[in-house]
């Protein structure tokens, strides 16, 4: 599963949110976000959300090593990576009581692809059920179909 973006470029919150809002309603996800991966300082940087409030777009987060299943099949292995029920949510995010209360219970992620590199992760969340193989695969993205996720290309921090 990769998702790329077509060029580079300057985002705005408000557009890179519309992007994140529309994913969200085209797969029926309760949480999307979109977030530039910082190789150098292993940290994700939120550039995205469908859920502004609760998920701000400048909001970050370091990983130490071991990472988590799903952000090393994204960043390592360049895959999508899906995972259903409370316990895989618990396992996999610090922010688990905030994702139950916004009624999520599963997530599916894909990396953002550009030129075989990695420039962030898209996580979609829902219900319980909700995170399949087949929605992950709804999530993947076409270069020429979001030009404006050029945001995942700039380096400095959002």
């Amino acid at each position: 599963m990769r998702v790329g973006t077509a060029r580079p470029g300057p985002t705005t919150g408000t557009e890179a949110n519309g992007v994140a809002s529309a994913v969200a309603a085209a797969t029926d996800a309760a949480l999307c976000t979109l977030l530039r991966w910082d190789a150098q300082t292993e940290r994700l940087v939120r550039v995205a959300s469908s859920s502004p409030v609760e998920y701000p777009v400048g909001g970050s987060k370091r990983f130490d090593r071991p990472w988590p299943e799903w952000l090393e099949a994204c960043v390592v292995q360049q895959t999508g990576y899906v995972a259903d029920g409370a316990a895989a949510v618990r396992a996999a995010f610090f922010d688990h009581e905030l994702i139950a209360s916004l009624g999520c219970a599963g997530y599916c992620t894909v990396p953002v692809l550009v030129g075989g590199t990695v420039h962030g992760v898209l996580n979609a969340l829902g219900p319980l059920g909700w995170a399949t193989q087949e929605r992950l695969r709804s999530l993947v993205i076409e270069e020429r179909q979001r030009p404006e996720l050029g945001s995942l290309s700039r380096t400095e921090d959002a």
